[in-house]
């Protein structure tokens, strides 16, 4: 039954990321499909893995981003993953930088 949940859930995590981490406003389709999925996604994941409990971070999955994205339009914006791409950006400078200082 495990091979059957993971056949299930993964690809629905797949397409909620999609839309969670699209740096852009949503369009009301996709703003719908984003709460058919978290809903989807709530209802199979305790089927398939009755062992496991609902995580807080599942919870708020399922719950709170889709009232999030229909509240501002967007979750890409906000996400985590949006501000950690800078840690890229600023080390790329400061290494700039300390070469630079070098020489």
């Amino acid at each position: 039954m495990a091979y059957a949940g993971f056949s299930i859930i993964l690809p629905l995590l797949r397409d909620i990321f999609q839309l969670t981490r699209a740096r852009r406003f949503l369009e009301e389709e996709e703003l719908e499909e984003l709460e058919e999925l978290t809903t989807k996604f709530g209802d199979n994941f305790p089927r398939y893995f009755p062992e496991r409990g609902i995580t807080r971070k599942m919870h708020s999955l399922i719950f709170d981003v889709p009232i999030f994205a229909r509240k501002h339009g967007t979750v890409g914006y906000f996400s985590e993953q949006a501000g950690e791409s800078l840690h890229k950006l600023g080390n790329a400078e400061l290494i700039t930088l300390t070469t630079k200082s070098r020489n």
